[in-house]
């Protein structure tokens, strides 16, 4: 018992600690605690006191005297050695205790959870151990920490840190400290101005709390919060006294019972938060406790468990139900408490909760004061969603309705605005307001303002999710390597995965919160997205084996239309092709519903009229490319997209796709389309021509490949093209003698689309070509003649001498230089199809070149002039021309064909062999 104090002092401490608990726990409820931490927090790990920290320096300085002035002695010993003897010595003194770990001290911190922490020590103990959990601080350490700091609780090491090299030791560290720190002392005398502050772990006569205190003391004067001071052994009345003038409560444990100091600080925090962690013990209690959340229109299960911590561990959830643990005896019902129940069963996904059991017909409402507003939002109509929200938020505010003021104003300070200066300033407002209602608010408006804050606008319930999902990813990961090495798996993280996103979209949606933008949340559907990739990998590889024995429980056979729903618009194009590759997947199954989906979403998209060009685009990109990987269930309804897709260079990507998915699906196309193909691609080439769409022409050899299809298909001339602007062209250079080389700006089409014209329009180009033939050397264009010989258009008899000679017009290889396009190489792939094509003849080309200098320059001559047969050479021809190809192309006796087959095998052996299109369609 404490003796050494007056009865009357004794009391008065007792009432002030009482005081203190009362304001402190308040703090705690209120998420308005700061929390300074000093050196008496890290002496129960082992770390040295300041002044056993000192007694080093004084010793290598040999001072035996009892100067106890630490910060003159710290700046002594700087300039006696030096800079960095200095902080060799105290890494040195540090380097001791770097296995030291976080104390009984540092679990209560984190268990009180304070706003912000600030620590003047330069151990990692409290960050390693606040820090643990899902709840994350900001580390500052110095004042460049502070602009990219994206949370609003701070972990601040105002005294700097040993890695940094910033710590605050000696006098003139303390002299300069604004100076120094500037941003970390503005930011430490704004927080204390709105927040109640407790100082632990210091001593009231040391430097360091004094220095301190000089700093934020005119935060405390006007006494706009409280600020308590614990001390484990009682202080005199008078120095109680001169304190509290100052604005700061000193206090220590009425019974310290003769502990340590250390503990004595810890039985101090234990008593911190007890009212708020007192058990519920009755279902009214427990309503009282959630029923802040009433204003959402959906909860999570998870969302809703981290409110029920009053019930210390006396229930747990599986999945969507919530039961009484098996140790529990004391039970109180659900029924009966009707206001709970209307919660349960219309705003959360809950099935069942200790004795209720969830409706099986449950129908989700959408927030109905935001979703118009929402609706526009979802029709990518920004600008009327934005100024919807405003109006909401205006009206909202003016009723006290604060649930829809709050998610009104950050919609409209989060959706995609030109303007950052806005979206600061609303976003600042949003934050005085909910300072405003947590501070002044009764307690259900100041839970719902917390939960505002800590949920929606510091994105943690996004964070929780991709904590969530990347737990799951992990375990689908080590779930497929298993089953691919003949494993079985039974579990249910499947069906688990999918709860956590459908309950994810169900919250944004429900709730009408416009998050889709940014990129925390695409990062949650694309490792969401990785999950159904490996499941549906599982099911490929299931069907392919023929063990009774392996087994995957997360299986995927395709995505449905809500996955697929849900996943197009966000997730990254890029990771989609590498997902799939990286899985040797070469498309995703998906159902009919979903395909019909994507489809219609197309075709709306390509209506819009409230969105811009640009947005358009992009959402109509995203669902073609999404398309092209998926399974094709209905070719007629690509055709329908075909014809409807609109023809212009910014879409040039998206026709290829449409045009490689009608190539490789081919075979289902009706016989009764053709014609509708036909005429589609005939708009198609006309609009290229007007408009000189320059990207377009890329395109060409995909048309030329379809038209090819319907022509052999149909055994019939269907696909003969009447392209009237080509031929009113070609007239006109016909007929101007003086522009006969412009006959070369149509090489693309000539070259690819010659067989597919009509009778009339081949003569024209024949004329002109023939003309062309005749030209002076100067005029003649060699690469548009090779073209339209190796396409068999025109083989330019009168020119075949000069081809020769440019044909074996080899370049030099420049030593140590390499180029793009590389000239020489495409001069030898040009001369070998020559060869190939019999236009030219292997010994004319002998006088003129020595074939032997071309070895190893190219994969095709070395296989065609020099038998390279080897897998190196075969593996190079691969990679270009795709399997199927290959062996069509060289496989032109049983050899060849052994070579090929044999690579093909040995690769396939060593599970190496990519899936290669036998179309070669670039």
């Amino acid at each position: 018992m404490i003796t050494d104090i007056s009865t009357e002092s004794s009391n008065m401490n007792e009432a002030l600690r009482n005081m203190a608990i009362q304001h402190i726990n308040d703090a705690i409820r209120d998420d308005s605690l700061i929390v300074f931490v000093g050196a008496g927090a890290s002496i129960n790990s082992g770390l040295p006191s300041w002044g056993s920290l000192i007694a080093q320096l004084k010793t290598d300085l040999k001072i035996n005297n009892s100067d106890t002035d630490y910060l003159k002695i710290a700046q002594y010993y700087y300039d006696m050695v030096g800079q960095q003897k200095y902080f060799q010595k105290i890494d040195d003194i540090f380097l001791k205790y770097q296995n030291a770990k976080p104390n009984e001290i540092h679990e209560q911190i984190k268990r009180i959870n304070p706003k912000h922490i600030i620590t003047t020590n330069y151990d990692t103990l409290i960050e390693k151990k606040v820090n643990k959990g899902i709840n994350k601080y900001q580390i500052i350490k110095k004042d460049m920490d502070i602009p990219y700091s994206k949370s609003d609780h701070y972990l601040i090491k105002m005294h700097g840190d040993l890695l940094e090299k910033n710590f605050v030791l000696k006098e003139d560290d303390y002299f300069d400290f604004e100076k120094n720190f500037y941003m970390i002392s503005t930011l430490i005398k704004s927080l204390i101005m709105n927040n109640t502050v407790l100082f632990i772990g210091y001593s009231l006569n040391d430097s360091t709390f004094n220095n301190i205190f000089r700093l934020i003391q005119q935060g405390f004067a006007g006494n706009a919060k409280n600020a308590f001071f614990f001390t484990p052994k009682p202080k005199e009345y008078a120095l109680i006294g001169y304190y509290k003038n100052k604005g700061i409560r000193v206090f220590s444990e009425s019974d310290t019972e003769e502990l340590e100091e250390g503990h004595t600080t810890v039985k101090f925090l234990k008593q911190l938060s007890s009212d708020f962690d007192r058990p519920i013990t009755s279902i009214e209690e427990l309503w009282q406790e959630i029923s802040f959340l009433k204003p959402l229109t959906f909860v999570d299960t998870k969302m809703l468990m981290r409110y029920l911590q009053k019930l210390n561990g006396k229930v747990y959830p599986v999945q969507n139900d919530i039961h009484w643990t098996e140790e529990e005896t004391f039970h109180f019902s659900v029924q009966g408490q009707e206001s709970l129940i209307d919660f349960l069963n219309g705003q959360t996904n809950i099935t069942s909760f200790l004795d209720f059991k969830a409706s099986e017909d449950r129908d989700f409402k959408k927030n109905s004061v935001l979703k118009k507003a929402y609706f526009l939002y979802e029709k990518n109509d920004f600008v009327g969603a934005k100024n919807a929200f405003q109006q909401i938020a205006n009206n909202a505010f003016e009723e006290k309705d604060y649930w829809n003021y709050l998610i009104a104003s950050f919609n409209v300070s989060h959706i995609l605005s030109t303007n950052s200066q806005e979206k600061f300033e609303i976003s600042e407002r949003l934050t005085d307001v909910v300072d405003k209602l947590i501070s002044g608010g009764n307690n259900s408006t100041k839970k719902l303002a917390l939960f505002f804050r800590d949920e929606i606008f510091n994105f943690r319930f996004i964070y929780r999710k991709l904590f969530a999902i990347n737990k799951f990813l992990d375990l689908l990961k080590i779930e497929n390597v298993n089953f691919k090495e003949g494993g079985a798996s039974f579990n249910n993280h499947l069906a688990e995965l999918q709860g956590e996103f459908e309950s994810l979209m169900q919250f944004i949606n429900l709730n009408c919160i416009t998050v889709y933008q940014y990129e925390e949340f695409q990062e949650v559907v694309n490792r969401y997205f990785e999950c159904l990739i490996i499941a549906h990998t599982n099911y490929q590889i299931g069907i392919s084996l023929e063990s009774d024995f392996a087994n995957a429980s997360s299986m995927v056979p395709e995505l449905t239309r809500k996955e697929v729903q849900n996943i197009v618009i966000h997730v990254k194009t890029d990771n989609v092709k590498v997902l799939l590759e990286s899985h040797n997947l070469s498309q995703i199954g998906i159902n009919d519903e979903a395909f019909t989906y994507l489809v219609n979403r197309s075709l709306s998209i390509l209506n819009e009229d409230v969105i811009s060009i640009k947005r358009k685009q992009y959402l109509f990109t995203k669902y073609i490319n999404f398309i092209s990987v998926s399974s094709i269930n209905d070719i007629g309804q690509i055709i329908d997209l075909f014809v409807a897709c609109e023809m212009n260079n910014r879409n040039y990507d998206n026709i290829k796709q449409l045009l490689i998915i009608l190539i490789h699906n081919f075979s289902s196309i009706l016989t009764d389309r053709y014609e509708e193909i036909v005429h589609i691609i005939s708009i198609h080439l006309t609009e290229i021509l007007l408009k000189n769409y320059e990207f377009q022409k890329n395109n060409i050899s995909l048309y030329a490949f379809l038209l090819e299809k319907i022509n052999t298909n149909a055994k019939s001339n269907i696909g003969i093209l009447k392209l009237s602007t080509l031929e009113e062209k070609l007239y006109y250079i016909e007929n101007t003698p003086e522009k006969i080389t412009q006959i070369e700006n149509f090489q693309t089409f000539i070259g690819h689309l010659y067989s597919f014209l009509d009778p009339s329009t081949k003569l024209i180009i024949d004329r002109i070509l023939k003309k062309y033939d005749q030209v002076e050397d100067k005029y003649f264009n060699f690469t548009f003649a090779k073209s339209l010989i190796l396409h068999n258009v025109f083989d330019f008899p009168s020119s075949k001498d000069r081809i020769t000679v440019d044909a074996t017009d080899i370049p030099v290889e420049e030593v140590g230089f390499k180029t793009f396009p590389n000239k020489r190489l495409d001069k030898i792939i040009d001369l070998y199809n020559l060869i190939k094509m019999n236009y030219l003849d292997v010994s004319d080309i002998n006088k003129r070149l020595d074939l032997s200098e071309l070895k190893d320059t190219s994969p095709e001559f070395d296989w065609m002039f020099f038998a390279d047969y080897t897998d190196k050479n075969v593996e190079k021809i691969v990679k270009r021309y795709g399997i199927g190809n290959a062996i069509n192309i060289f496989g032109e006796d049983q050899e060849k064909v052994n070579a090929l087959n044999n690579w093909i095998l040995s690769q396939a052996k060593n599970n190496n062999l990519k899936l290669i299109s036998n179309v070669n369609l670039q």
